[in-house]
């Protein structure tokens, strides 16, 4: 909660057919967006290697990594009350509790993750793709 920016640094592989952050780089995405829920209003990809998620109310997230895979992705989210750093390892573990996750949701049919959210994060996937062809920043398309 109150959280007013993150950053993050990952892994940002892509395959043909899923460029920008289509391929690994959703994950970064989809943790903005469990950062600062959905909303944002503009999409920039054109500065170098980092993409920039601006929100109507100013809060922001940059994005950002090599394109080798890498099982380590790392974060600062600032926030009001101060600033946390963290990581999070792909691996075991995390892969068993989402896999227990997704069988759940499948079992319950109830979603993991809300369809707001879902909507926004591909919407913004997608922004970034267009930001990055047309060399200017995209708002995202819901």
């Amino acid at each position: 909660g109150g959280a007013e920016r993150i950053d993050l640094t990952g892994p940002l592989p892509t395959q043909p057919g899923h460029p920008t952050l289509a391929w690994y780089g959703v994950h970064l995405v989809d943790l903005a967006v469990a950062a600062l829920g959905p909303g944002c209003v503009l999409v920039d990809s054109t500065a170098g290697d980092r993409t920039t998620l601006t929100w109507g109310d100013g809060r922001t997230a940059t994005l950002g990594g090599k394109e080798e895979w890498s099982p380590l992705t790392t974060g600062r989210i600032t926030a009001s009350h101060g600033i946390r750093d963290f990581a999070v390892e792909a691996g075991p573990p995390m892969l068993t509790g989402l896999l227990a996750s997704l069988v759940q949701a499948c079992r319950t049919g109830t979603p993991n993750v809300p369809e707001a959210e879902v909507l926004a994060i591909v919407a913004m996937v997608e922004a970034a793709h267009r930001s990055r062809t047309s060399g200017a920043p995209v708002r995202p398309e819901h």
